[in-house]
């Protein structure tokens, strides 16, 4: 796992309760309520309901919770398909890209 997907509404506590986990690629569908959080892989979809991701590195699992020592200011979640940053150049304005 990359990290955990979690709601940022919900850092006022540390313990969060571990609701499954989403790799990259995987077609299942889970949510993160309240107090909850799931793992995710680097390139899996975020769950619904999550808007940040809390790097694994920054927290301990013990049983199904997770616990979150350093949640950190980015959210950790890029756009579908987006550089990283602005003037990355990982690819050019109108510029095709082919599988080989």
């Amino acid at each position: 796992m990359a990290g955990y997907a979690i709601r940022d509404q919900d850092l006022g506590g540390r313990r969060f309760k571990l609701a499954g986990e989403m790799h990259a690629g995987g077609d299942l569908e889970l949510i993160v309520e309240q107090g909850g959080c799931v793992g995710v892989a680097t390139g899996a979809k975020i769950p619904a309901g999550a808007n940040l991701v809390i790097p694994v590195e920054n927290t301990e699992k013990i049983g199904d919770d997770v616990i979150v020592y350093e949640p950190g200011k980015e959210s950790h979640i890029s756009e579908m398909g987006g550089c990283s940053f602005t003037g990355s150049g990982c690819a050019r304005a109108c510029r095709c890209l082919l599988a080989r």
